[in-house]
């Protein structure tokens, strides 16, 4: 219930700041040239809490958190009283409806780039990207990467960070060919070229499956020793005995030396029985243990028991802090802002054209899960999320679909160019197709939380 309540509350929290953020933008350029806003709502359905100001503009928070509007005073909508007129939506010209339609989206690229200018001005602490234990037969093995080295560069694009590397990765799904990396071994200065061929980048995929975990790329982990620490309820260690202390020093008579050796053999084994031997204080037990099978790179099967380790690993050498002053902070802010945009433009047109597959489509509740899971790791996390989830609801918003600003900025360029507006007609229709067309997106990326969940 706990946890329920935390995903319900921190996707209330993330939806809730953009919208007002979003729905700010067109009431802030409609108040600028003077237009009336008859209400302005965080939410929809019936007003859980209202209140007016001195305009007479209503302002609410709704039952129904999922959205928010501004309401303009509009002859197409209600009879415009004649004190009124001038400050009636409708008759503005063209260009100013534009830019009320437009400062939704574009406030929330602005409230992104704000996010990341903090974020780097306070100081962002990130896991250096070196390269942990390596699987046979994925492509990192396979491209002759070598445990804990650094990842310096994909693409030639400097990656300090995991995230760096993935939004790298992210930008050539679909693609043919092969990704660059750029790798310094442990204790050297020196740097390798790592090469892996792809082919329909990630095209068939499961779902969930990241683009790290499909090249087969871990996060290093210093070694430790392979001590049970904590035994998952209802999971195959339980169900095989093991217990808190037990430390594991042979499986099918392999000496394990390590937690990452221990690891390795569990995911090397989905569904197959392992004899293991155990020390349990002065006792040596010999039990048996049928790891269970989850997805791992490029789908292939690996095994989990369900088992944590006991001794803490060290941390020394696996983070770095990244801050900047004033000025390179806006300059970096702005870069990872429209690295962003162009990443999410990209995947879009490639899921357009068949390039990325539509499961890769997010609803409110994969959504909820990750605003909940960033916000247990803190404050850094959850604003990292928050900028880029805002960066996606400005570019979704541009979008030229009608019902969307990008919609209605299209009727206003095509009233702009012809020097009148579309016809009543051709506009009914072009809202009813992209009625459609978003019900069906939405539709897809329910279907892809449930199936999420499912999984």
């Amino acid at each position: 219930m706990y946890e329920l309540l935390k995903t319900i509350l921190s996707f209330i929290v993330a939806l809730g700041v953009l919208v007002t953020i979003h729905e700010f933008g067109h009431f802030w350029v409609a108040r600028l040239i003077k237009v009336k806003v008859l209400r302005f709502s965080v939410g929809f359905g019936k007003p859980l809490i209202s209140w007016r100001d001195k305009q007479e503009t209503e302002y609410c928070i709704a039952s129904l958190p999922l959205g928010g509007y501004v309401k303009l005073l509009d002859a197409r909508e209600a009879e415009v009283p004649a004190a009124l007129q001038q400050e009636e939506f409708s008759q503005r010209p063209v260009h100013q409806r534009i830019a009320v339609y437009a400062a939704g989206p574009f406030i929330n690229l602005a409230f992104a780039g704000l996010l990341y200018w903090l974020l780097f001005l306070s100081g962002i602490t990130t896991l250096i990207p070196k390269v942990g234990h390596l699987e046979s037969d994925t492509p990192a093995y396979q491209a002759d990467f070598i445990y804990g080295e650094e990842i310096i560069s994909v693409d030639n694009k400097p990656t300090n960070s995991w995230e760096a590397i993935n939004f790298a990765l992210v930008s050539r799904l679909g693609d043919s060919g092969e990704i660059l990396f750029e790798t310094r071994p442990p204790d050297t200065n020196q740097t390798f070229i790592r090469r892996i061929p792809i082919q329909n980048f990630m095209h068939n995929a499961l779902r969930d499956t990241s683009p790290l975990n499909y090249l087969g790329l871990h996060t290093y982990m210093p070694d430790i020793t392979a001590t049970i620490g904590e035994v998952l309820p209802n999971s195959p260690a339980q169900e095989a005995g093991l217990q808190k202390g037990d430390l594991v020093t042979r499986a099918n008579e392999e000496a394990i030396t390590s937690w990452r050796a221990w690891v390795n053999v569990v995911r090397a084994h989905p569904a197959q029985t392992l004899s293991i031997e155990v020390q349990r204080q002065t006792q040596t037990i010999t039990l048996t243990i049928t790891p269970e099978t989850i997805d791992g790179p490029q789908g292939k099967p690996i095994g989990r028991i369900g088992a944590a380790a006991l001794e803490m690993m060290s941390t020394e050498g696996m983070y770095r802090k990244i801050n900047y002053g004033i000025l390179e902070s806006a300059w970096q802010a702005s870069a990872k802002t429209l690295e962003r945009i162009e990443v999410t433009l990209s995947t879009l047109g490639k899921m357009i054209i068949g390039k990325v597959s539509v499961e890769n489509l997010s609803g409110p509740i994969t959504i909820a899960q990750i605003a909940a899971d960033t916000a247990s790791y803190g404050l850094e996390p959850f604003l990292n999320f928050l900028a880029y989830l805002s960066i996606s609801l400005g570019v979704l918003n541009l979008l030229p679909i009608p019902v969307l600003d990008g919609g209605h900025i299209l009727f206003g360029l095509f009233e702009w160019l012809r020097g009148k507006p579309l016809s009543e007609k051709a506009q009914t229709i072009s809202l009813s197709l992209g009625l459609g067309i978003l019900s069906m997106l939405m539709a897809i990326a329910f279907y892809n939380d449930l199936a999420r969940l499912a999984r």
